[in-house]
């Protein structure tokens, strides 16, 4: 009995340590810890999509999991902030930018790494960039090389700010090719965005791909879900929620289609991608085509997506950086190496 007792009491404690430091493992070396920390800082309701956001933590596990191929991984810490609101997101983080102790040892981190999931975020640094330790660095996802200068000599962070992003042209375009193959009279094409690029400027060029491919960028229409970026992909000034709102706007194309207009739609919603989804999983008779950017695989002859994997992309960009490789200050993925995949049909062989 005593024994059992025991054992319950040590799994009670193990559950309580792991709520404190979420992917962390208290290390088992001589109670120093270790010498460098990833942090990653979340959208607010970014989780949970399906997609982008979900495969960025996938990568964060993966790390942990690299220690018997990447020895270089035993020496990061690596933690995350995924909060509710803007504002509790932005206590966090400031509470994060002025405590750099190893909660293990007591020491201050050698080097930290903040991993800025979403370009609009940055902004929100503008008060908080002082705090910034020596031996802290940022690396920015989703931007291109020009934001990547600009925020370097707008905040002082040369050689402290890098960018990763992963191109998806090559499938835009392959996606235009399959429209022309199969509708050649179809020109024009809806585009949903969770934003409009007033409030998030967009750097995966997909716009500039579809409006050269069509000819034209009157061709191609942007309509943005929401107009806050203030308070995360759930909040906007519409009455609905940006599910409902998707499953709504997926309603509308199924009429514009039967009205001969509009054959197919490109999706790129975020977490919202799942309300166009359950309109497509009710409606298996549906009969435009959707290309959905960073969601989940599934069977349905209505849907194309295109996989950007992120989470793997992040991995080994943070086990070159804890190595102490000289890290560019600008990295970019595609389909050539990999790292972008789609399931779209090439043009010949339909």
């Amino acid at each position: 009995m005593r024994k059992t007792l025991y054992i319950i009491t040590l799994v009670i404690l193990a559950l309580s340590c792991s709520k404190k430091s979420l992917l962390p493992e208290e290390p088992s070396a001589q109670g120093t810890g270790v010498a460098a920390q990833v942090m990653v800082l979340f959208a607010p309701g970014q989780l949970g999509d399906n997609g982008y956001a979900d495969a960025v933590m996938s990568g964060l596990y993966s790390l942990k999991k690299k220690g018997g191929v990447f020895p270089e991984a035993d020496a990061l810490d690596v933690r995350f902030i995924s909060a509710d609101t803007y504002r509790e997101t932005l206590n966090q983080l400031t509470s994060w930018l002025k405590d750099n102790a190893n909660p293990f040892s007591g020491q201050p981190y050698k080097r930290r790494l903040i991993v800025i999931t979403e370009p609009y975020m940055l902004e929100w640094f503008d008060e908080h960039y002082a705090q910034f330790k020596e031996g802290d660095e940022i690396l920015v996802m989703k931007v291109n090389e020009q934001d990547v200068r600009e925020a370097a000599s707008d905040y002082f962070l040369d050689g402290k700010i890098h960018g990763l992003n992963i191109s998806a042209a090559g499938s835009a375009r392959a996606f235009c090719a399959y429209m022309k193959a199969t509708d050649p009279d179809e020109t024009t094409l809806p585009f949903f965005r969770l934003y409009s690029e007033q409030i998030v400027s967009h750097r995966d060029s997909l716009y500039e791909v579809f409006s050269k491919e069509l000819n034209s960028k009157d061709n191609v229409f942007l309509y943005p879900l929401s107009t806050e970026a203030s308070e995360g992909i759930f909040s906007s000034t519409y009455e609905s929620t940006a599910l409902e709102a998707a499953f709504q706007w997926a309603n509308m194309m199924q009429l514009a289609y039967n009205m001969q207009t509009n054959s197919y739609a490109v999706v790129d919603l975020g977490a919202a991608n799942a309300g166009w989804d359950y309109f497509l999983m009710d409606a298996p008779e549906t009969t435009f085509t959707s290309l959905l950017l960073d969601a989940r695989p599934m069977s349905l002859a209505s849907r194309f997506i295109i996989t950007r994997d992120f989470g793997k992309a992040l991995s080994q960009w943070c086990v070159r950086w804890v190595r102490g490789d000289r890290m560019p200050e600008m990295e970019v993925h595609g389909g050539w190496d990999g790292y972008c995949t789609d399931n779209i049909p090439q043009k010949t062989g339909l």
